[in-house]
């Protein structure tokens, strides 16, 4: 688990090593845009249904390979505070930045 929740300058660049099984990232609640990608791996990502350490889900998002994707955060009751990033194959580096906008 990354727990960013308390992180309060922004833009704010966090790295981390993901592998096959999910990571949650917990978020703080100001940061409204999240870019997340590897220059390692293809990576897949869960806003419903993940877990901790589970398996990847049947829904979810990939993000190619050197690449970012960018997910503008829901607001009020529509907001979850934690994403979940899993590499496609082996370990990745993957580079989260959090932006308040």
């Amino acid at each position: 688990m990354e727990d960013l929740s308390k992180k309060n300058i922004f833009p704010y660049c966090h790295n981390f090593t993901a592998n096959t099984d999910l990571t949650q990232i917990t978020l703080p609640d100001n940061a409204k845009t999240v870019n997340i990608g590897s220059e390692d791996q293809k990576l897949f990502f869960v806003v419903n249904g993940g877990t901790d350490g589970g398996s990847i889900p049947t829904n979810k998002g990939f993000i190619p390979k050197n690449n970012y994707f960018q997910i503008k955060m829901g607001r009020g009751y529509n907001r979850t505070n934690d994403i979940f990033v899993a590499s496609r194959g082996g370990t990745a580096e993957v580079s989260i930045i959090m932006f308040e906008e």
